[in-house]
C-alpha cells in the first residue's frame, strides 16, 4: 500500500466515524472524537492532491465542531 492508498483510507474511515457520531448524543468524549477527527481531515486538507479524495469542504462546518 502506497501513501496516498493509506490516506484515502485515513479519510474514509474518519468521513465515516464523522457520520456515526453525529447520530450519538452530544457529551464531552463524543465532541473530543468529532474535534480529533475534523481536525487530521482539516490537515489532510492541506494536502494539494485532497480535492481528489472529496476533501473540498469546510470539514467542521459539516460536523458541527
Amino acid at each position: 500500500m502506497n501513501a496516498k492508498q493509506t490516506l484515502e483510507i485515513i479519510i474514509d474511515l474518519f468521513k465515516s466515524y464523522l457520520s456515526e457520531l453525529s447520530l450519538e448524543a452530544r457529551s464531552d468524549f463524543i465532541d473530543g472524537e468529532i474535534t480529533a477527527y475534523v481536525e487530521t481531515l482539516e490537515i489532510i486538507q492541506g494536502w494539494k492532491n485532497a480535492k481528489n479524495y472529496n476533501l473540498n469542504f469546510n470539514v467542521a462546518k459539516k460536523y458541527g465542531v
